[in-house]
């Protein structure tokens, strides 16, 4: 796990299902909890307003739904990239982006050439 992150549930549907099978990922690899149906809770009484249930949703649509913690999710979904050869740099800020020739300037003053950079720096604590 990387220090200080945080974060709560992540709900994924059947159609982000679909495309995480087929990098090889199944909903219990990350310790997800699958959900048959969903519910709004009211805010101060914390009694139930609305339930529905989908209980044919792997039927109807060949993956189930399934709500997972942020921080395990993110760690599987990391497992799976660096499996399929993905280099992932932590800690590196990002002070420009070229993307026409696929150039990232980095805050280190070091640059990184690739077909595809994905910058994501989530939330932080303590950002104003």
């Amino acid at each position: 796990m990387i220090k200080d992150e945080i974060g709560a549930a992540i709900t994924l549907t059947p159609n982000a299902h679909a495309v995480l099978s087929k990098w090889g990922h199944e909903p219990g690899d990350a310790a997800g909890n699958n959900m048959t149906g969903i519910s709004t809770i009211h805010p101060e009484s914390l009694e139930c307003i609305v339930s529905r249930q989908f209980p044919d949703l792997y039927r109807e649509f060949g993956h189930s739904q399934a709500s997972y913690h942020r921080v395990d999710l993110h760690s599987r979904l990391r497992v799976m990239a660096e499996e399929a050869g993905v280099q992932i740099k932590l800690g590196s800020g990002a002070a420009d982006v070229d993307c026409e020739k696929g150039r990232l300037k980095l805050d280190n003053g070091s640059t990184v050439d690739s077909d595809l950079v994905v910058i994501a720096d989530g939330t932080k604590v303590g950002d104003k």
